[in-house]
């Protein structure tokens, strides 16, 4: 069984003080504002020490959930870092205000103006639901990057670039 790579680069990012979300959330403030800012992991990590392929630090990705239901607190604006868009329904109980994901490639393959979500995503197969831009659902909005990869995934990228995402909170007034 192999040790999960990601745990070594959050052991590297702990040793800088940056703190590694794993079902877990901390309270930023900014401008008088408080944030939550909250993580998952991937469910891959769950499934793939569950079949003994690795080993790994992470709480079980049902696990992180219920974690994370514990220390919700709907009087703060709540960020939730999630790699999979596609589990948004499991999300939506925790009452987060903003999810950010990606995962999703940009639907890697993408026809301009006939099919803006894409051919196929990962873990979403084809005609895929949720792959870049805004989606709303009642009182929590989700974000998904298309990202940066290009050369890290088996299948190329058709009419779509990478990109970054930049998004401005403005405080309640």
């Amino acid at each position: 069984m192999n040790q999960y790579t990601e745990d070594v680069y959050k052991t590297i990012a702990e040793t800088y003080g940056i703190t590694v979300l794993e079902g877990t959330s901390g309270i930023l403030t900014a401008r008088g504002e408080k944030i939550r800012i909250a993580g998952i992991d991937d469910p891959d990590v769950t499934r793939y020490a569950n079949a003994g392929r690795i080993t790994t630090r992470s709480a079980p990705y049902a696990e992180q959930i219920k974690q994370l239901s514990a220390a919700a607190n709907q009087d703060i604006f709540t960020i939730l870092l999630s790699h999979r868009p596609e589990r948004i329904e499991e999300l939506l109980p925790l009452h987060p205000d903003l999810v950010l994901s990606g995962h999703a490639h940009g639907g890697q393959i993408r026809i301009p103006l006939i099919l803006e979500n894409g051919v196929w995503s990962p873990n979403q197969g084809f005609f895929p639901r949720y792959t870049n831009g805004a989606y709303s659902f009642g009182g929590t909005e989700m974000i998904v990057s298309r990202g940066l990869a290009r050369e890290s995934t088996s299948m190329p990228r058709i009419f779509n670039r990478p990109e970054i995402v930049v998004i401005t909170l403005e405080g309640s007034r």
